[in-house]
């Protein structure tokens, strides 16, 4: 998968099966190739809420019209915005783990079945990091972007 990335199509131009707000404005898609396969892990929100969702679509080879979506990957509802998707797969035959997050709640982790098109059944999900470091006060309020923090 090299880059730059250039825009050719929508990867699913009937929207999303998640039915929430937002559903055909996919965004902050995250792309790897297991065993041979492209998975496409987006994510699609109602914005400025926690009602967001994490899907994924597959395709043989990444061309137009060659997505397969599956819908949400199943990351329960909780404190966490189910946002900004980032798979980790070690190999093929090794569990992988999803990790989103946001400004609400920090980063968070689950593991994924195999193949990684859900989590696991009876999934327990991880905190990793949340970032309380407070804004200037002469600054805007809202997310801190990372940018800021450095």
């Amino acid at each position: 998968m090299g880059r730059p990335w250039t825009y050719r199509c929508p990867a699913l131009p009937k929207c999303s099966k998640i039915n929430i707000k937002g559903k055909c404005d996919l965004w902050a898609p995250d792309v790897i190739k297991v065993d041979g396969k492209y998975y496409m892990y987006y994510s699609v929100s109602s914005m400025g809420s926690k009602t967001s969702d994490i899907g994924v679509a597959t395709s043989p080879n990444m061309e137009c019209g060659t997505w397969t979506d599956h819908g949400s990957i199943g990351i329960p509802t909780g404190s966490w915005n189910r946002i900004d998707a980032n798979m980790l797969s070690i190999s093929p035959k090794s569990t992988g783990y999803m990790l989103w997050g946001s400004f609400w709640t920090g980063i968070w982790q689950a593991r994924m079945a195999i193949p990684p098109l859900r989590v696991v059944d009876n999934v327990k999900t991880v905190h990793l990091e949340q970032n309380t470091t407070k804004r200037p006060d002469n600054r805007p309020t809202g997310p801190s972007e990372g940018g800021f923090q450095f």
